[in-house]
């Protein structure tokens, strides 16, 4: 899991969390401001889920495999 604590991280610029088992994220991501990279490929979200964290984050690049209906 993601700790919700993430925030502190706030210089934080790249996060690569590719290929982990990790099935959702804490709201409290949306806070890092400094983030320009999050790399979840590897992992299958849904359509709903990819929108939704495009939309928190959308300063960031966020590198998503194609959605499917597995993790909503």
């Amino acid at each position: 899991n993601i700790p919700t604590c993430i925030h502190f991280l706030d210089k934080l610029e790249h996060l690569d969390l590719f290929n982990t088992r990790i099935e959702t994220f804490p709201e409290e991501l949306g806070l890092l401001k400094s983030l320009k990279t999050l790399d979840v490929r590897g992992m299958l979200f849904s359509p709903k889920f990819q929108e939704h964290w495009e939309e928190v984050l959308s300063g960031t690049k966020i590198k998503f495999d194609l959605p499917c209906n597995c993790i909503d």
